[in-house]
Order: structure tokens, then C-alpha cells, then sequence
């Protein structure tokens, strides 16, 4: 139950008057409810279940809760290091002028952008859903794969794929138009 400071500050004016009468259940309920407002300024934010048993609290999964919050934070700092990798090289890769980039993608080695907007890459399946397909490729990030191509993935093995550059319209801007077979 959570209570407002108005309420807070009723509740203790009254238990103060209750002192001063000398009732033992509203000097119980003082001490109690000044007991409980130290401990939310210095515990955690769990309560105990039981009045009785300070054994069991809501979360207590037996770790600091501070030390989840913080593997949280690293985890998405990751995660988000990682996608703002994966544009920046995309960025670097699409700045190259067309004129110098190779013509032909079947002549080029990985991870060279063709005139096309074409490039050959690695894949890892990522989903696989009803509708559609994605992979994950080191440098580009998430890859929409076709429904027409998906008898030729592997979903336990990193596959080479030829990639084209869709736009940045598009949410997923690389899908893959041929899957290369080992």
C-alpha cells in the first residue's frame, strides 16, 4: 500500500496523540510505520512478504539489484555499438564514388561495393518467420532474405551472400539476390 505524504503525515500525528494516550496498538503502528519509512530511505525497493519472516521478498532472486541494472545497461550499450558500427560502415562503404568502384560482382572479392549497389558478405540467419526471412551480416547489420530464397539457407552455418543496397527508405536497406553455395 502506498500513501501519500498528506496521508503519511496524518497517520503520524495521530500515532503521536496515541503515544501520549498511551495505547499500545497505535504506539505499535508508529514505531512500525517509522521503522518502515528508514528502511525505504536505505534498503532496496523489495518488501518483505511476510511481517514476520524477513526471508522471502517480492524480487529477491538473491543477487543486487543494482548489479542487474547495470549488466542491463552494458548489454544494450553493446547492442547499440554494435548497429551504430554496422551503419558507419555502411556509410564508409556507400561514400565511395561510383566511378571508382568495380562493375562486375562476380569478379569482386568480399566486401567490396560494386556500381550496382551490390556486395558480397557473409550471413548468419537471424529470424525466420512466416512472411519473411532476416540474417545478420558483420558490418551491415540486419539482411532481408526473399521468400524465394529461403530453401537455400543454412540456418547452423555463416553463408556467403550477394547483398544489394536497397535505400534508406527501407527499414531492412540490404537484401540478399543470391545465396552462394559452398
Amino acid at each position: 500500500m502506498t500513501f501519500t505524504n498528506n496521508q503519511l503525515d496524518e497517520i503520524e500525528y495521530a500515532c503521536i496523540m496515541a503515544h501520549e494516550q498511551g495505547t499500545d496498538d497505535l504506539k505499535q503502528a508508529h514505531d512500525d510505520m517509522v521503522s518502515h519509512m528508514e528502511t525505504l530511505k536505505t534498503g532496496s525497493e523489495w518488501e518483505y512478504i511476510f511481517p514476520n519472516d524477513n526471508t522471502i521478498q517480492f524480487g529477491d532472486h538473491g543477487f543486487n539489484e543494482s548489479e542487474i541494472w547495470k549488466n542491463l545497461d552494458l548489454q544494450e550499450m553493446f547492442n547499440e555499438m554494435n548497429i551504430f558500427e554496422d551503419e558507419n560502415h555502411c556509410h564508409r562503404q556507400l561514400s565511395v564514388d561510383h566511378p571508382y568502384r568495380p562493375e562486375d560482382i562476380k569478379l569482386c572479392k568480399q566486401h567490396v561495393l560494386t556500381t550496382n549497389d551490390t556486395i558480397n558478405a557473409t550471413m548468419k540467419l537471424h529470424y525466420c518467420g512466416s512472411n519473411y526471412w532476416t540474417g545478420y551480416s558483420e558490418g551491415y547489420g540486419k539482411v532481408y532474405v526473399p521468400m524465394n530464397l529461403i530453401h537455400l539457407v543454412s540456418p547452423e552455418h555463416d553463408m556467403n551472400v550477394s547483398m544489394k543496397y536497397m535505400g534508406p527508405h527501407c527499414k531492412l536497406p540490404w537484401r540478399v539476390f543470391y545465396i552462394h553455395r559452398f
